[in-house]
């Protein structure tokens, strides 16, 4: 019966205790054996566990990809990916395919579980010093942990962590967003103040335009009306002089001229018809 729950644990452990790393690019390697014990291969990356102490066994297949050619010498080492820090775990075998093809390669590990604060871990292969990976080989992936149930629960607080982590990205996404729409609500409004102050500007414009064209209408009747009532005046007195000379004409036409004669010769001659 004790032998049924630790399975069934172990099982649950195997289930629920994942990581987002295990789904990234790339080849990764599965734990197939923890203290002998064979580990399920169909298992998913980072669903196995083991405690510190523990001998941990590991292997996968890989490719070429943008690091180290696979058949590159190496040495290559399993190093554990720790905050700040990585844990050298122990060297990895190169395996290259048989029959000269390019892949997959083989690549296997075995190493002891370092005294390291329960948790899911990472480890990575690359070469000494880890400044260089090979082909497209990441490494493996599991859970440090006492118990299954410890394991289970590392699991379930992993991958709280990871939705706390996209929540917390989201609301810095949020924010971020917030703070640039305060921005373009503070560019919005000096833009509405400054199209209002342009806006008044305009209708300013438009009522001086306005004022002026009417003063230059009034202006132009008044002068119309002016040219009206001077030709009408220049009418009138050309009119005037024109009676005035007509009768002046008249005038002098039928004033009789009286010619007194100073002389004889002036007396005699004003009997002549002609002189009349």
């Amino acid at each position: 019966m004790r032998r049924a729950v630790v399975t069934s644990m172990i099982v649950m452990a195997s289930l629920l205790v994942a990581s987002p790393a295990a789904l990234a690019g790339g080849s990764w390697m599965n734990v197939t054996q923890v203290n002998g014990q064979s580990v399920p291969p169909d298992l998913p990356g980072g669903s196995a566990w083991a405690p510190v102490g523990a001998t941990v066994t590991m292997q996968g297949q890989f490719c070429t990809g943008a690091l180290a050619a696979p058949s590159s010498p190496g040495p290559w080492f399993a190093y554990l990916s720790t905050p700040g820090t990585r844990t050298l775990l122990g060297p990895v075998e190169i395996t290259p395919p048989a029959g000269g093809v390019d892949c997959p390669y083989v690549a296997h590990t075995t190493f002891v579980v370092p005294d390291v604060a329960p948790g899911f871990y990472t480890a990575r292969v690359c070469n000494v010093g880890c400044h260089n990976g090979i082909g497209d080989l990441i490494g493996g992936s599991f859970t440090v942990a006492s118990t299954s149930l410890e394991a289970v629960l590392l699991g379930r607080l992993d991958r709280a962590q990871d939705r706390a982590n996209r929540l917390a990205d989201k609301v810095r996404h949020a924010d971020a967003q917030t703070a640039r729409l305060a921005e373009t609500r503070t560019e919005l409004d000096a833009a509405r103040q400054t199209l209002a102050a342009t806006q008044a500007a305009s209708d300013r414009l438009v009522a001086q335009r306005d004022a002026a064209l009417k003063a230059r209408e009034a202006a132009v009747v008044d002068a119309s009306a002016t040219a009206r009532t001077w030709k009408v005046v220049a009418g009138v007195l050309a009119f005037l002089m024109l009676v005035t000379w007509v009768a002046v004409w008249v005038r002098r036409r039928n004033r009789l001229r009286i010619k007194v004669p100073d002389t004889i010769e002036e007396l005699v001659s004003a009997d002549h018809p002609a002189d009349r």
